[in-house]
């Protein structure tokens, strides 16, 4: 199977490098175009700032307002992040840009394949298993579940389901 598009899914962890060496690797090989994205989550935002207004209609203005000023800093930070990985892309003359979303991680990277039309995506796995991937989640089982197209996972090197302790 050859692939023209491929989404890399970048989470900021140490773990991103990998991810984009890997998406990196098969944007080359096969000659495609190479999306990097990195969604952020909304609800860690929820409790921002809030203990510092009363729930009035001109206090909760000034929490849209303080939240969105910290998300459009988050977002510029992130985009600075991606465009390194761009330049490292570019020297290697693969097409490639990025983006970055809001919302719940999975369902926005399942989304913008849809919209991209992304034929590929590859994203990192941090190997929770059993309770703690019920606690926190997983962005790569749901990806997995509902992507419109192929998944490629890069399992963590330090998997901490498989550590002695």
């Amino acid at each position: 199977m050859t692939y023209e598009k491929i989404l890399a899914a970048l989470d900021r962890s140490s773990h991103s490098d990998l991810v984009f060496e890997q998406a990196l690797n098969l944007a080359q090989k096969e000659g495609a175009k190479l999306m990097l994205f990195h969604g952020i989550p909304l609800d860690q935002h929820q409790g921002l700032f809030l203990h510092e207004f009363e729930l009035t209609t001109e206090p909760l203005a000034r929490y849209a307002s303080a939240l969105q000023t910290e998300l459009e800093r988050q977002q510029t930070e992130i985009q600075q992040w991606l465009s390194d990985y761009c330049q490292n892309a570019k020297k290697l003359g693969i097409t490639v840009e990025s983006k970055v979303g809001f919302g719940e991680p999975g369902k926005v990277i399942c989304d913008l394949a849809r919209r991209w039309d992304a034929d590929l995506i590859v994203l990192g796995r941090r190997g929770l298993t059993g309770m703690m991937e019920m606690l926190m989640g997983s962005v790569s089982s749901y990806v997995v579940h509902r992507a419109p197209c192929t998944v490629s996972i890069v399992q963590s090197k330090l998997n901490p389901a498989s550590q002695d302790g």
